[in-house]
């Protein structure tokens, strides 16, 4: 499988970083709750996700009902429907390896732009990077009755290529588990030394990752 990996500084959207900075001094870490922590970081949750505006782009592009699973192509839906009751397990890794098929192509190949995120639906179409790949994978595993609470798209400092990367987290009662375009296998976040988390995001918050 290839290595696929995203630009840096495409990830923080402006004034992203003196918000980051804010929040890390002025917050308490308390708020993060009872989770585990993401490859050991402390973390601080905000409910304002107006930083964020791609994201709520494609969050709002589900209409007044809400249901971001809406935005599920038929194809990948068809394939995932018969599913919905499997393990987590197993939901994770058929969401994974459907997802990984599609082909990586950069924002300037697909669109023109330096940066876009696409709709699950336009990256089944025409492949896309890796924030493509978390989103579709994050609404794949809603349309799969994940909770939202138990899932997050996460942008991280890739160490090993030097670069900022998307990968989607799921939470279980004592363990993180990876999506991740650049692995073919769904991994614990505990095996993954080479990822540094900078924020995490999902339908109703967000969280600043703090060293520990």
């Amino acid at each position: 499988m290839a290595v696929r990996w995203c630009a840096a500084h495409r990830w923080l959207p402006p004034g992203l970083p003196l918000l980051l900075l804010l929040l890390a001094t002025t917050l308490s870490s308390a708020q993060a709750g009872e989770r585990p922590a993401l490859f050991g970081s402390r973390e601080v949750r905000s409910s304002d996700l107006e930083p964020f505006p791609k994201w709520l782009g494609i969050i709002r592009k589900c209409g007044d009902a809400g249901l971001l699973a809406s935005l599920l192509p038929n194809d990948l839906r068809t394939i995932l429907a018969p599913h919905r009751d499997d393990s987590l397990a197993e939901r994770m890794r058929l969401v994974n390896e459907s997802v990984n098929r599609q082909q990586y192509r950069s924002d300037a190949s697909n669109w023109g732009r330096r940066d876009y995120w696409s709709t699950p639906e336009e990256f089944m179409r025409q492949g896309g990077n890796c924030e493509d790949y978390a989103v579709a994978k994050y609404v794949a595993l809603r349309f799969l009755k994940v909770p939202a609470a138990d899932l997050r798209i996460v942008v991280v400092e890739d160490l090993q290529h030097d670069s900022m990367h998307a990968i989607v987290a799921v939470y279980d009662d004592t363990r993180i588990w990876i999506l991740d375009n650049q692995l073919p296998a769904v991994r614990a976040s505990s095996t993954i030394a080479s990822y540094r988390p900078v924020y995490s995001i999902n339908e109703e918050h967000w969280w600043v990752h703090k060293a520990p």
